[in-house]
């Protein structure tokens, strides 16, 4: 087989046979309808003019006798004139009848010439002549005869004497000899006839024959481009098809080797077949190798993302610890308070008692020297709490400081695994997942330890303000005190100072009970921080676990890809 013809399409291969099928059986058909036309009309000139002409010979030869029969028989019996002029009249009509289908068996002929009309009419001419001449002769030989001394059987003896002596001799002699040449010649005809009849009827046989071999060989030809196409139709389907799939078997149950391809040597639809299955492998080279370099990038991703989310995971526990001691840290900063606004408000209840007091007169002056030195005494104290309650404040806000750093690495660890798990692609989708919620956590946080920072601002702010006011109230005591030592210039002086300090303390109370508020306030946002921090922790321990599965997951791609050549 050919290069061009394995070049062809698949419809043109099973086509080219198809149409060398149908071109061969259209010629068998036309040569089959030809060679029938050609017998047809072999065998119409047969029928319809040989047989018919030599039909005609034979009945012209058959008239002829007949006419023979009719002179022999005027010569040689004895008739009535009714029976004469019949065998006359037969004779005529048998001669004319010869004539006329000799003439039509020339007519009908192909074959015929002027000379043999032109012979035959002479020798029939010649032959009727003599016949004509002998049956005139005949019906005139008794008048010449004398019988009138003789009986009828006597004259009728001597007329047949005369007849069979003279004219029937003359018949039997020159007569037949001319009516021989007529026969002959009309049977020379025939021959001729005959003969060309056998001529054709040789070749409609030689044609027939001809006709059977033409058709077996034609048969025998369609039946090889049959076979051939058969045989080879299905190798140059096969053969192709059996190196693909030995390719793409090789493949998937061999070393996986993807350097190899497929030689093209043909350009149909397997041609094409085979390149784009080249075409495939060189695109699945590619991609192995982008997938092995990617799983590569993925496993060190995933150990980086384990080491983050591990260090994730330690941060988010100290976070919980810190967050648990700046609670016990408030708790104790809203007892202090709870302590203060208590304290101011006895405070409150001794100056109303000593503005009360002050009306009886000096002669309470001494106990009230000494209320107002206990007085002092628990102003001093309480400014130490008020001191020591800022110092606290502050501590917290340390607290709150770390917590805030805390939450901003988390936030920058968050976001690194989220970035690594973008570059990890579908794989790393469920890390990114994992990534944006620590991300959304530790912004709460640090959204959370802002608040903080603000309330512990504004607790610090009143401490402060506490704590200037007990120093007031402190020197308000000493000068109470100072003025109590003088023995009290006037209780209207001592009554204006208690109702200060009653002012004052009721100040510090209200003061006191607001920030026992905040302070509430912080210590619930402070459990709720505590709770997202737990939750932050175990979220970093699912990340840490869901690492250390994609890391596993990259080590065994990094071994199936292994397996492949490129």
């Amino acid at each position: 087989m050919t290069n061009w013809y394995q070049n062809l399409g698949f419809r043109w291969k099973l086509t080219l046979p198809l149409v060398l099928l149908v071109v061969l059986f259209i010629y068998v058909g036309l040569y089959a309808v030809r060679s029938s036309q050609t017998l047809a009309s072999h065998a119409e000139v047969v029928a319809g003019t040989n047989l018919p002409e030599i039909e005609l010979l034979l009945q012209a030869d058959r008239d002829l006798y007949q006419a023979l029969s009719a002179e022999r028989a005027l010569l040689t019996g004895q008739w009535t004139d009714e029976e004469w002029k019949a065998l006359e009249l037969e004779h005529a009509e048998n001669v004319e009848q010869s004539r006329d289908r000799v003439m039509q068996s020339f007519a009908l002929s192909d074959t015929a010439t002027a000379a043999e009309r032109e012979e035959f009419l002479r020798l029939l001419d010649a032959w009727v002549k003599y016949s004509s001449g002998l049956v005139q002769q005949a019906a005139t030989a008794g008048e010449g005869v004398d019988t009138s001394n003789l009986t009828d059987e006597e004259a009728l003896f001597a007329d047949e004497i005369v007849l069979r002596s003279d004219l029937l001799e003359q018949s039997f002699n020159e007569g037949y000899a001319t009516f021989t040449n007529l026969r002959n010649f009309i049977d020379q005809v025939g021959d001729r006839r005959m003969n060309h009849i056998e001529r054709l009827t040789q070749t409609i046989n030689d044609d027939s024959q001809r006709i059977t071999r033409q058709l077996i060989l034609c048969v025998v030809a369609g039946t090889l481009v049959i076979m051939l196409a058969a045989w080879l139709l299905p190798l140059l389907v096969t053969v192709p098809l059996k190196t693909i799939s030995g390719r793409i078997r090789n493949i998937a149950e061999g070393d996986g080797d993807l350097t190899i391809r497929i030689n093209i040597d043909r350009q149909d639809e397997l041609g094409e077949l085979a390149g784009n299955v080249n075409l495939f492998m060189e695109k699945l080279q590619k991609l192995i190798g982008e997938i092995r370099s990617n799983s590569e990038e993925v496993s060190g991703a995933a150990e980086f993302l384990l080491t983050v989310s591990g260090s994730s995971e330690q941060a988010a526990d100290e976070q919980c610890q810190a967050i648990t001691m700046v609670v016990a840290a408030v708790n104790e900063l809203t007892v202090a308070i709870q302590e203060v606004a208590r304290n101011t408000g006895d405070t409150a209840q001794s100056a109303r008692e000593a503005n009360t007091t002050t009306e009886m007169g000096q002669t309470r002056i001494r106990t009230a020297v000494d209320r107002v030195k206990h007085l002092s005494a628990h102003i001093t104290t309480t400014a130490d709490i008020m001191v020591r309650l800022e110092q606290e404040a502050r501590q917290v806000t340390s607290v709150i400081d770390v917590i805030r750093g805390v939450a901003e690495q988390t936030n920058l660890l968050a976001l690194n695994a989220a970035i690594e798990a973008a570059r990890a692609g579908e794989s790393g989708r469920g890390f990114a997942v994992v990534a944006d919620e620590v991300r959304t956590l530790a912004s709460r946080t640090q959204q959370s330890t802002t608040d903080i920072q603000g309330m512990l601002s504004q607790l610090q702010a009143g401490v402060q303000k506490a704590v200037e006011a007990m120093n007031a109230s402190a020197s308000m005591t000493d000068d109470a005190v100072v003025a109590a030592n003088e023995a009290g210039e006037s209780l209207a002086g001592i009554a204006a100072a208690v109702q200060n300090i009653t002012n004052m303390s009721i100040q510090i109370a209200t003061a006191a009970e607001e920030q026992s508020s905040v302070t509430a306030e912080i210590d619930k946002n402070l459990v709720g921080i505590n709770q997202l921090a737990t939750s932050t922790s175990g979220d970093a321990g699912k990340t840490a676990s869901a690492s250390q599965q994609l890391n596993q997951l990259s080590v065994g791609l990094r071994q199936l890809l292994g397996s492949f050549r490129i």
